[in-house]
């Protein structure tokens, strides 16, 4: 960017979710209950594929497409013809996600005051540094020392914090 200004002239402006270099870029809506699919095209042999499927490139005709298919049809369709293209995972779909359990990317913790809860493991696993989820932090459990350790604040003024209510 800086360099297209500098021998361009060229002023680069804010384009949201779409990409440069990608296009069609985004996320589109599949039949059922917020159901979506991500695509993006990285070159003409892809764009015409699209175009083959979907009647046009512009994305309310791959919109108009995609709503009336059903997410893993639209997926295996779009990906067969080599388009990149995956559907967008909702809590449900990822917890049963074959290669994140066997990755076991979700694991069980204690938790002090809700029992056991579900959290994200580890991104890596290490044959000779197994790294190991902790259990998340209560609410407040660390307050004091981070204001006192960290902050440095002084009795005093822990005090005033706790009277104001500020710490509750």
């Amino acid at each position: 960017m800086i360099l297209d200004y500098t021998i361009n002239g060229n002023v680069t402006t804010p384009i949201g979710n779409d990409d440069a270099r990608y296009h069609p870029h985004g996320t589109f809506p599949c039949a059922g209950d917020d159901r979506w699919i991500a695509l993006a095209c990285t070159n003409d042999e892809q764009r015409s594929a699209l175009e083959s499927i979907t009647g046009g490139l512009d994305n309310d005709i791959i919109s108009q497409w995609t709503s009336e298919q059903d997410l893993a049809d639209a997926e295996t369709q779009l990906q067969s013809v080599g388009i990149p293209s995956h559907r967008v995972a909702d809590s449900p779909s990822m917890a049963a996600d074959p290669q994140l359990i066997d990755r076991e990317h979700f694991v069980s913790v204690p938790h002090a005051a809700l029992g056991e809860v579900v959290v994200e493991g580890p991104k890596y696993l290490l044959s000779r540094t197994p790294a190991h989820a902790g259990s998340p932090p209560t609410l407040g459990q660390h307050t004091a020392h981070v204001l006192t350790d960290i902050l440095g604040y002084n009795d005093e003024r822990m005090v005033q914090l706790l009277i104001s209510g500020g710490l509750e």
